[in-house]
């Protein structure tokens, strides 16, 4: 199963769930892989590895952006991205 059927198959089982802060986290994954799909073209398919770099790519913003609200004192958004970033490294390989 590749990464973008397994984030698909987590998406639904989130929203079964009403889990809204995974929700939102898987979302921005899904978006980010439909992103770079149609950037390659609709004939092409995201190799392992890409989707590796976007997942990363999306956690480094998280973490970089709860960095910021740390910094400027937001507790409730710090948590938010950090608990975001902390879903998507589910998604990483060990």
């Amino acid at each position: 199963m590749s990464l973008t059927e397994k984030v698909a198959k987590d998406l639904i089982a989130a929203m079964k769930a009403r889990d809204k802060v995974t929700l939102e986290a898987i979302r921005a994954a899904k978006t980010a892989f439909l992103l770079a799909h149609s950037e390659k073209g609709s004939e092409s398919v995201l190799t392992a590895e890409e989707e590796i770099k976007i997942i990363q790519k999306l956690v480094k913003q998280r973490r970089e952006s709860a960095e910021i609200y740390k910094e400027n004192n937001r507790p409730e958004l710090y948590e938010k991205e950090t608990t975001e970033a902390d879903v998507l490294e589910k998604y990483l390989p060990a």
